[in-house]
C-alpha cells in the first residue's frame, strides 16, 4: 500500500525524439492506459489510467528532458484521480506499478529498435560491398570488350610496337609481320632484315635469353596478383569480426539498461542496501552480472540508504542501539553503514 502519488525517474541512452516515439508506441500496449495529450516539442505526455479493482483511476504526466545528444531523462508522476478526500490516500501500490510498467514497456521497444537498426546497418554494408564488386566486374568486362573490338578492327601486323617486339623476341614471325605491314617503310624493312640476319649468325643464344626473361616477368605478375587478393580477403575478414563485436556489445548494454532503470525505480520507493538491491533484481529474474552493474551505477549513497532504513524501523517499533545496528547489518548494510544509520536517528 502506497501514499497519494509516486514519482519515478530514469535515464535512457537515446535521443529525446527516439525515447518520445518509443513511449508513444509503448503506452497504448499497457492494459487500461491511454494517451490524452502528447507534445513532442515540449517533451510532455499525459496518460490516463482507467478504473480497476485497486484504484479509481490515475493521472500520469510524463516529462522528457534531453541531458545530452544521446541521453534522455524521463520523469513520471502517478496520482489518483479521486484525491485524498475520496479514497485516493492509499493506492495499494497501483501508482508505483504504473510507473514500472511504462518504463519497462519503453525499454523493450528501445532495445528491439536498437537491434533492428544494427541488423539494417549490417545488411546495407553487405549490399554496398556486393554492389562494388559487381561494378568492378562489369567495368572490367566492358574494358575487355572494347579492347577486343579494337583489336578485331585493326590488323595486328599494322601495329609498329608489336612488329618491333616480335623482331626482338621471335624474329621469324617478326619478319613476316614486318614485310606484311603497310605502316613501315620499305627501306626499314630491308635494313631490319639484314641486321637480324647478322645478329642470328653472331649469337644464336639470344632468343633463349629473351624467352626466359619474358617467362620470369609473367611469373612475377601472377605472384603480385595473388598477394593483392589475399590482402583483400584479410581486410574483409577483419571488417566482419569488428561488426560482430559491435553487435554483441550493444546487446549486453541494452539488458543492463533495463536492470539500471529497475534499480532506480526501487530506490525511489524504498531504501535498500547494496547486496539487498542485487538480490531484489535477481528476484526479478535479472542475471547476476546485470544486477551488479545496476547497483554499481545507480548512484545510491549507501549511508543515506541505511539512515532511511533506520528511520523506517523506528517509525514502526522501538529499538535499542545495538538491536538496530544488528537489524541493519542483517539487511545487508556494513557495520560502518549500520552505525551511520543508527546515529542518524539519534541512538
Amino acid at each position: 500500500m502506497g501514499f497519494l502519488d509516486h514519482q519515478g525517474e530514469s535515464e535512457f541512452p537515446f535521443s529525446k525524439e527516439t525515447v518520445f516515439n518509443a513511449m508513444v508506441k509503448a503506452i497504448p500496449t499497457i492494459k487500461g492506459m491511454k494517451i490524452e495529450t502528447a507534445d513532442k516539442l515540449q517533451g510532455r505526455i499525459v496518460v490516463k489510467a482507467g478504473v480497476s479493482l485497486m484504484s479509481w483511476g490515475e493521472n500520469i504526466p510524463i516529462q522528457l528532458s534531453e541531458i545530452s545528444k544521446n541521453l534522455t531523462k524521463v520523469k513520471i508522476t502517478s496520482t489518483p484521480k479521486t484525491g485524498v478526500m475520496f479514497g485516493g490516500a492509499f493506492d495499494l501500490g497501483k501508482n508505483r506499478k504504473n510507473i514500472e510498467e511504462i518504463l519497462s514497456a519503453t525499454s523493450k521497444i528501445l532495445s528491439n529498435q536498437n537491434v533492428t537498426e544494427n541488423e539494417n546497418t549490417q545488411l546495407t554494408e553487405k549490399k554496398q560491398t556486393e554492389n562494388k564488386k559487381l561494378d568492378n566486374s562489369n567495368s572490367n568486362k566492358q574494358k575487355k570488350e572494347i579492347t577486343m573490338e579494337t583489336k578485331q578492327d585493326k590488323k595486328w601486323y599494322d601495329n609498329k610496337f608489336i612488329v618491333h617486339l616480335l623482331l626482338l623476341i621471335f624474329f621469324p614471325v617478326g619478319l613476316y609481320a614486318l614485310w606484311k605491314s603497310n605502316n613501315i617503310a620499305k627501306w626499314w624493312k630491308i635494313t631490319a632484315t639484314i641486321l637480324i640476319g647478322l645478329i642470328v649468325i653472331a649469337n644464336l643464344g639470344n632468343d633463349d635469353k629473351t624467352t626466359t626473361n619474358s617467362n620470369v616477368e609473367q611469373i612475377s605478375q601472377e605472384n603480385n596478383t595473388d598477394k593483392t587478393e589475399k590482402s583483400e580477403n584479410t581486410k574483409t575478414d577483419k571488417n566482419y569480426s569488428t561488426d560482430k563485436k559491435k553487435s554483441e556489445t550493444t546487446k549486453i548494454s541494452v539488458s543492463k539498461i533495463n536492470a539500471l532503470a529497475k534499480a532506480k525505480l526501487y530506490l525511489e520507493t524504498a531504501p535498500f542496501s547494496y547486496p539487498g538491491l542485487i538480490k531484489q533484481l535477481e528476484f526479478d529474474q535479472f542475471p547476476h552480472e546485470d544486477a551488479v552493474y545496476a547497483a554499481d551505477h545507480c548512484g545510491a549513497d549507501w549511508n543515506e540508504q541505511a539512515a532511511k532504513k533506520a528511520k523506517l524501523y523506528m517509525s514502526t517499533m522501538a529499538f535499542s542501539r545495538g538491536a538496530l545496528i544488528n537489524q541493519l547489518k542483517f539487511d545487508g548494510f556494513t557495520t560502518a553503514q549500520a552505525k551511520y544509520g543508527t546515529n542518524a536517528v539519534g541512538l
